[in-house]
């Protein structure tokens, strides 16, 4: 019994690990790239500043000058690459007394569990900005974007003004007040055409408070609202209305159930894609070393990936937790 570690093994065990690692991963179907931008990343964080623009051109009499202002800058968001990791350690021991059959059998279950795990840490990770989102007293673990000793975020627990993602008080430069939360506001017809009207009408401004095109696709909600979204969003006459009224929101959104959101009758409307971001920083990556003083061998996978918020104006939430 046991096997004799050849010099190869390392190789041998990540080739096995990676197969079972993707078969997993990729057949579990995320759905946070349906909500996010996704990125590419090569640095420790990211940042921008959301440009105030110009705003309207402004007519030149024939014969004048062009009137050439300054740009204002709005606010900076930061998003940090964090890494996440899990490993397991082969004895020397195991190693001589196992099979080949056992051993491989070992690693299967391993990989296959982290190929899953990982998609698990992504889905997590992303959902986490909606459900701590409306928190009044804000949530680091989603929103900091400090690196320690290269960046500091202003807003450690908040989003890039200093407010939760969702907010009844967020503020434009110039002086504007703005809400993408109503608390209590369960999903009927009327009420999505509240969050509809907010999102495409009251707060399509830009930090001029000057009309911008805010186009929502997505209806976003826990597994618990997914038959009432879908029969709000599917039926062609008005759901519970005897007179055959025309559903004003039919086809209106895309119903996107997604498992990790915690409040059960909480939903969102937002624009796929839009004011979110996941940067890709380094895929699911396996390593198999040895300790050189107890001879066992550490086989562990690494991810690294950083979520945030780039403009709240593209996301409404209703009927979620403050605290």
């Amino acid at each position: 019994m046991g096997i004799t570690v050849r010099s190869n093994f390392p190789e041998l065990v990540k080739r096995q690990a990676y197969e079972y690692f993707f078969e997993r991963y990729d057949g579990v179907e995320p759905v946070y790239p349906r909500v996010f931008e996704v990125l590419p990343s090569t640095r420790a964080f990211e940042q921008g500043t959301a440009a105030v623009g110009m705003g309207q051109l402004q007519e030149k009499p024939e014969g004048t000058s062009i009137r050439y202002r300054d740009p204002v800058e709005g606010h900076t968001w930061y998003i940090k690459m964090k890494t996440f990791a899990d490993g397991f350690i082969l004895t020397d021991e195991f190693l001589q007394d196992a099979d080949d059959g056992r051993i491989e059998g070992f690693i299967r279950e391993a990989a296959a569990s982290w190929g899953e795990g990982v998609r698990m840490t992504e889905e997590a990770a992303c959902a986490r900005l909606f459900n701590k989102g409306a928190l009044s007293a804000g949530d680091a673990p989603a929103f900091d974007g400090t690196v320690p000793g290269v960046v500091q975020d202003p807003s450690p627990k908040f989003i890039y003004d200093g407010k939760p993602f969702f907010a009844t008080d967020h503020a434009s430069l110039a002086g504007s007040t703005y809400a993408n939360l109503t608390a209590s506001l369960p999903l009927t017809v009327a009420n999505l055409e509240t969050a509809w009207g907010a999102i495409t009408n009251t707060n399509a401004r830009n930090e001029r408070d000057e009309p911008v095109r805010i186009a929502p696709n997505v209806l976003l909600v826990p597994q618990e609202l997914e038959f009432t979204a879908k029969t709000i969003l599917r039926s062609v006459l008005l759901p519970g209305s005897p007179n055959n009224d025309i559903n004003p929101v039919s086809e209106l959104l895309e119903p996107v159930v997604w498992r990790y959101l915690e409040d059960t009758d909480g939903w969102f409307v937002g624009a796929s894609k839009r004011g979110l971001r996941f940067y890709d920083r380094t895929p699911p990556t396996i390593s198999v070393t040895q300790d050189p003083e107890t001879k066992n061998w550490r086989v562990d996978v690494v991810r690294r990936f950083g979520v945030g918020v780039t403009n709240w104006r593209y996301w409404y939430a209703a009927n979620v937790a403050q605290s």
